[in-house]
């Protein structure tokens, strides 16, 4: 196997990065002598790309692994540091990949630190934490520079974060804007911004449908300024034995690792902390895999303050628009899901009612393929006649295109949730969980997201948990769309054993939805559990 060496290199070292992964066609490694590595946009590889939950669009990739087998990049503990809107890594149509011992850095912050210093009737004040060279307001917008472009209120909407306790997301609008407030996650703040030296006024518009701020005076809150999600640190596409070890990441805009379809990832010694005494490493998922299969094994990671979940595994469902006895019609109901082509030949997909969730059937793909445009609308078509009732508005889940996943060894601190589901087994062992909001958070996901996570098996044991945020409890499984005492019950097996749980607020867990429950040999607060 071919080795291809960079040494040290001044200025923009992309077109140095692409041009030795040529050089690696048949298989290889790519060793950088240690030091400090600056990319940046000209000379990188340019393609379309769809990850799923993030934007679908045109990246500006720096180290493009795509269609290749048997690569490792070894990083000798050097610093990368990517310019303007680079994307750093994606893997693609590869095996085998190995990529460790990186620190990994953006240039410019994908966030902005504020204070809440006043609130009124029709305003609230902030304190912004950013060199005044680098924002401005103009006409009620809120208008940030970055190396060689702007990010404006005039287009986007940018999101607001409570980074110290609690968890609570808005999304700002200020100014007038073309952004759509439709179809939001979360409420939002209609206003128009005004700045003052390195104070802002953000004063009320008339929006019915607009929340006033709820941060507290003195609270610290963040603006997302990557919260498009345009970019990511790692995006993996139907890819095999894929393996991330040694990475440190101090901080990114969008995700750290982003896979789709791929089978055997390994993350290991992965560290996700700021740095520089900044309060935010990533502004959105630290992990995140979607359709997954073989084993998904995360351990002796470091994750802290991430914007948002440092993990989800799940899968997705469509809803069927028009069905005949040999194919069946799909939309995707979200519109991050664009363009993911999920549905692969041979696939067994499971259509569930909508409203029950119910399984009414199954069948086999033949194939499939989009429809139009939208990149939101797929034709599926079966195997054999499909024999059943599938009624539009029925969800299709290609439920067995699930991972195994074991989580273990694992420290974190003051991140948003732990998502996990699917029909693979799930082992969560020996991890501590310190200041977070829901450590473990095993549900399917219907509503808003359509995300789907059926549960056969989860084991939760000797984990510590300390002072949890969210009242609900360190273990929070369920339904979304369904009051608690009405929840179907559609997953299977829940174990919680020999687990210490610390600061427990109202309760250390709430599970529903599961058919068998076992909770034995825990530790509440310093008193074992009566058995």
């Amino acid at each position: 196997m071919k080795t291809v060496r960079i040494n040290k290199c001044s200025g923009n070292c992309t077109p140095v990065v692409i041009s030795a992964l040529k050089e690696l066609a048949g298989g290889g490694t790519l060793v950088f002598e240690q030091g400090e590595y600056h990319f940046f946009e000209e000379g990188s590889f340019i393609g379309e790309f769809s990850p799923t939950n993030n934007e679908t669009g045109i990246k500006k990739v720096i180290f493009p692994i795509i269609g290749y087998d048997n690569i490792t990049i070894e990083g000798n503990n050097s610093t990368f540091v990517f310019h303007e809107m680079s994307f750093p890594f994606i893997i693609k149509n590869s095996k085998c990949i190995s990529i460790k011992n990186i620190t990994l850095t953006t240039y410019l912050a994908p966030h902005v630190i504020l204070k809440i210093c006043e609130k009124h009737d029709d305003s609230f004040v902030c304190r912004i934490y950013c060199d005044d060279s680098l924002f401005y307001t103009e006409n009620g917008n809120l208008i940030f520079k970055r190396e060689n472009s702007e990010i404006s209120t005039k287009n986007l909407k940018l999101s607001l974060h409570s980074v110290e306790g609690r968890m609570l997301i808005r999304y700002i609008f200020a100014g007038e804007t073309s952004a759509s407030k439709e179809n939001l996650a979360v409420p939002y703040i209609c206003c128009d911004a005004e700045s003052f030296g390195n104070l802002i006024t953000f004063r009320y518009r008339n929006d019915e449908k607009a929340e006033k701020c709820l941060y507290e005076k003195g609270e610290i809150i963040t603006i997302n300024l990557e919260e498009a999600r345009s970019r990511d640190v790692f995006f993996l596409e139907n890819s095999e034995d894929i393996k991330i070890s040694g990475i440190n990441i101090h901080r990114g805009g969008g995700m750290g690792v982003i896979g789709q379809l791929c089978r055997n990832i390994e993350i290991d010694n992965l560290i996700v902390k700021p740095s520089n005494d900044e309060k935010v490493s990533l502004t959105a998922d630290i992990l995140h895999f979607v359709n997954c299969s073989g084993e998904i094994s995360i351990h002796d990671c470091d994750f802290a303050s991430s914007l948002d979940d440092a993990c989800n595994v799940h899968g997705n469902y469509s809803s069927i628009i028009h069905a005949e006895p040999t194919f069946i019609d799909v939309a995707y109901c979200h519109e991050a899901h664009k363009f993911f082509e999920l549905y692969k030949p041979g696939d067994t997909l499971t259509v569930i009612n909508n409203k029950t969730l119910d399984i009414i059937g199954e069948f086999k793909v033949k194939s499939s393929s989009f429809t139009d445009d939208s990149g939101l609308r797929q034709r599926i078509y079966s195997e054999s006649e499909i024999d059943f009732s599938a009624e539009k508005g029925f969800f299709v889940e290609s439920a067995l295109r699930m991972p195994d996943i074991h989580v273990y060894n694992n420290k974190n601190y003051n991140i948003p949730n732990w998502r996990l589901s699917g029909a693979g087994k799930i082992l969560v062992e020996n991890n501590t969980y310190d200041e977070c909001n829901t450590p473990i958070y095993a549900f399917d996901l219907a509503e808003y997201w359509y995300e789907s996570g059926r549960i056969k098996n989860l084991t939760v044991k000797n984990n510590i948990f300390r002072n949890t945020k969210f009242p609900q409890g360190s273990i929070v499984t369920g339904v979304s769309g369904f009051a608690a005492d009405k929840m179907p019950i559609i997953h299977e097996n829940i174990t919680i054993e020999d687990n210490t749980f610390v600061g427990i607020k109202n309760s250390p867990f709430d599970i529903h939805a599961f058919k068998n429950i076992t909770v034995k040999n825990n530790t509440f607060d310093g008193k074992k559990q009566e058995q």
